[in-house]
């Protein structure tokens, strides 16, 4: 069975997707109780079964929020568990914190959590444009984003290997045919005829925007608590 441990707006969607196109299994949050979906499989059956459910579709998308809620049911060191009972794990993980940040803003305001198509595209814009830049929400998403990194970054492996592999969001939304070969290849799935979901839809209006007011915000901010803006840990910096 497959994992894949991700961070908020990392382009997991897209990535899951395409790894069940390929036959890599029907990868969703299935620990996400928030969703009445899964609310609704899991109240039906016993722990036992609904693992069971979760290993037949072929694996499962994890975030960090998801592990809190069942930590209490297991008796053991959970990365130890998940280690046990996954046979491979990917960890997607988008490096901007930033941006990362910033997308959240905007899709918890326009509640619109990915584009697909050019009607859902021009909504989005259209919401966009009404959303009022705050520096708290944006700098807790900021603080909750360098939490999920540092978690994630302390529990698992440090390099890659047959069980684990690391993927950059950045590199994958840039190249998902070579990223995806790659992965499939891993996986042990045939990369002949590789099967990709519509190009992912390009980032919202307003985000640039916020973006910079933020950063001078946040410039600001250390600087008004007479300390010097760390930018290597703050990570302001974007690929060419």
């Amino acid at each position: 069975m497959l994992a894949v441990i991700t961070t908020p707006r990392s382009g997991s969607s897209y990535f899951c997707s395409a790894l069940s196109r390929n036959g890599a299994g029907q990868i969703q949050e299935y620990l996400n109780f928030d969703n009445p979906r899964y609310q609704r499989i899991c109240r039906e059956k016993t722990p036992r079964e609904y693992w069971q459910y979760i290993v037949g579709q072929g694996g499962l998308k994890l975030f960090r929020e998801n592990l809190i809620v069942i930590q209490s049911d297991l008796k053991k060191h959970w990365p130890t568990v998940l280690f046990k009972l996954c046979d491979k794990i990917i960890y997607l993980h988008r490096e901007d914190v930033v941006e990362r940040s910033i997308s959240q803003f905007i899709a918890s305001h326009t509640r619109i959590w990915q584009v697909f198509t050019d009607e859902e595209e021009e909504e989005q814009r259209k919401r966009s444009d009404a959303v009022e830049y705050d520096f708290s929400r944006i700098y807790h998403n900021y603080l909750s984003n360098l939490a999920d990194d540092a978690f994630w970054t302390q529990t698992l492996p440090p390099v890659n290997g047959p069980r684990f592999r690391r993927v950059q969001c950045e590199s994958f939304l840039r190249t998902p045919e070579k990223v995806m070969s790659e992965v499939l290849t891993w996986l042990g799935h045939d990369t002949v005829q590789l099967d990709l979901p519509d190009d992912i839809r390009p980032a919202a209006p307003k985000r640039e925007s916020l973006r910079e007011q933020f950063e001078a915000d946040l410039h600001r901010y250390f600087g008004h608590c007479g300390v010097d803006c760390p930018t290597e840990f703050i990570n302001l910096s974007r690929e060419e």
